[in-house]
C-alpha cells in the first residue's frame, strides 16, 4: 500500500496463495496431456480438486480425488488417504485418466441433466486406482460399489481400465442410477440398470456406440470392443462368444447367472 503523496510504503503483506487449488498437466495412460486440479497443502499435493460447482467448503464434501489402492483389493488397506506428492505435475498416468474423465462425466450431469454430482448433492466422486481381485491377482474388472469406483489395471482381457472414458462414464452413471431410480440389481431391472450405464458411457464420450474400444487387449473380442450398442451381437453368433449381447427380445437371457443376465 503506498501513500499517494510521498510514496512511501504503509503496509504490505503476503498474498501468496501457498495452499488450496492447483493445476497439473501430464500424460494419461493414452499418452494424452491432460489437465486436472490437485490441492495443495504447504510442500505436499494431494489428489483432490475443490475446483468443481460441487465443492462445500462448510463439509469438504463436493470434491474429485483418487486413491490408490497399491496393488491390493479395495476391501484391504493401502489407499487412503488421497494420493499425495511432493511435487505437481508429477501424477501417475492413471491419477490423470481417473480425474479427466471423472471431471467430464460430472460435467455432462450437470450441465445436460442439471444434477448437482451423483446423489444431486454434491456427493464427493472418489476414484481408486490399481486394484486387483482379492487374491492379488490382475483384475479385469472396473465397478462402482456404493462409494467410489474401482479400475483394475486388467489381465487377460484389459489395459489399465481408468484409460477409458466409457468405462468412467459407466461406472459413475452407476452411482447417479442408484441415488435416483436405485434399481434392484437383479433380472429385468438390473439390465435397465446396465443399460443406462451404456448410455451414459457413449453421451459422454460422443465418439461412437462402441463400450471399452480404449482399453480392450487385441483379440479378446472379435470386434475390438467390449460391448457394441449398435450391433449387440459384436462379431459373435450365440450367448457364451465374447462380447455377445441379446439384439432382440426373442434372444433374451432367462437363466440365473449374472444375477438374472444383467449384463
Amino acid at each position: 500500500f503506498i501513500n499517494a503523496s510521498t510514496g512511501a510504503i504503509i503496509h504490505y503483506y503476503n498474498n501468496t496463495h501457498e495452499d488450496g487449488d492447483v493445476t497439473s498437466t501430464g500424460p494419461d495412460l493414452n499418452g494424452v496431456n491432460r489437465t486436472i486440479h490437485a490441492y495443495q497443502q504447504g510442500s505436499a499435493y494431494m489428489m483432490v480438486d475443490i475446483s468443481k460447482p460441487m465443492y462445500n467448503p462448510q463439509n469438504q464434501e463436493g470434491t474429485m480425488r483418487t486413491y490408490d489402492a497399491n496393488y491390493t483389493s479395495p476391501s484391504l488397506p493401502g489407499f487412503n488417504p488421497p494420493i499425495c506428492t511432493s511435487t505437481n505435475n508429477t501424477w501417475q498416468p492413471a491419477v490423470y485418466s481417473s480425474q479427466y474423465n471423472a471431471g467430464l462425466t460430472y460435467e455432462y450431469f450437470r450441465t445436460t441433466h442439471n444434477r448437482n454430482s451423483w446423489n444431486n448433492q454434491g456427493g464427493s466422486i472418489i476414484s481408486v486406482i490399481n486394484a486387483t481381485e482379492d487374491n492379488g491377482s490382475g483384475m479385469d474388472n472396473a465397478y462402482w460399489n456404493g462409494v467410489c469406483i474401482v479400475y483394475g489395471n486388467g489381465a487377460s482381457s484389459f489395459k489399465p481400465l481408468a484409460g477409458a472414458l466409457d468405462v468412467s462414464a459407466h461406472e459413475i452413471g452407476h452411482a447417479f442410477d442408484e441415488a435416483s431410480a436405485n434399481l434392484e440389481y437383479q433380472n429385468q431391472s438390473g439390465a435397465m440398470n446396465e443399460a443406462f450405464s451404456d448410455i451414459a458411457a457413449a453421451v459422454v464420450e460422443r465418439q461412437n456406440w462402441k463400450i471399452g474400444e480404449d482399453v480392450v487387449k487385441p483379440g479378446a473380442f472379435p470386434t475390438g470392443c467390449l460391448r457394441d450398442m449398435s450391433n449387440p451381437h459384436n462379431g459373435g453368433s450365440s450367448l457364451g462368444d465374447p462380447g455377445y449381447q441379446p439384439a432382440h427380445v426373442s434372444e433374451m437371457y432367462t437363466g440365473t447367472q449374472d444375477n438374472g443376465g444383467v449384463h
